[in-house]
């Protein structure tokens, strides 16, 4: 493999500490559940909501606001808490952290968001049964592949093969702008 010489030292030496490591490989164990609390923070309004308070937002101020459960407030506020969404105040007022800031506000994550939730989520699912049968798998996931190129056509949709050493991984590199996108 070739890399710039900037990859270079970021894939050849270890950077983190034990402890930097083992948060890492919990986001990692944790991932579904994150990615998906992380939506929801976004579609509910509830990052947003936090960001435009100056004095930040108790639990039922949030029920209040979105409509949801005392359950489904404490679950999300909880999970966003240990996920550093979210911070809490002595009073116990949720404000908006630096990263949820990021969250609710970087068009490219929220690009990213969306998509992996709409197209990527679900094929994911069937990504070791298409390493071991080196065929894309999780494509069943989006429904019938002509039937999506006849409704959108080639310009909309193109699919292509991405060489990963020697697994072939599918691509939906979409004219809008999103592209080498895995699934």
């Amino acid at each position: 493999m070739t890399l710039t010489d900037n990859l270079q030292k970021v894939y050849s030496t270890e950077s983190f500490s034990a402890r930097e490591a083992q948060e890492l490989a919990h986001i990692y164990s944790w991932g579904p559940m994150v990615f998906q609390t992380a939506r929801l923070m976004v579609h509910y309004g509830i990052l947003r909501m936090l960001g435009d308070s100056d004095k930040g937002l108790t639990a039922a101020q949030i029920e209040e606001q979105t409509h949801l459960s005392a359950y489904a407030v404490k679950c999300l506020m909880e999970a966003s808490l240990c996920m550093r969404l979210v911070l809490i105040d002595d009073d116990d007022r949720y404000h908006l952290s630096k990263v949820g800031w990021f969250l609710e506000n970087d068009a490219l994550i929220r690009a990213d968001i969306n998509f992996n939730h709409d197209v990527n989520y679900r094929g994911m699912f069937y990504l070791q049964e298409a390493l071991e049968q080196g065929r894309p798998a999780g494509l069943k996931t989006l429904g019938d592949i002509e039937e999506l190129r006849n409704r959108y056509g080639e310009s909309a949709y193109q699919l292509a093969v991405f060489q990963l050493g020697n697994t072939d991984i599918d691509i939906i590199s979409s004219t809008v702008g999103l592209q080498d996108i895995c699934i």
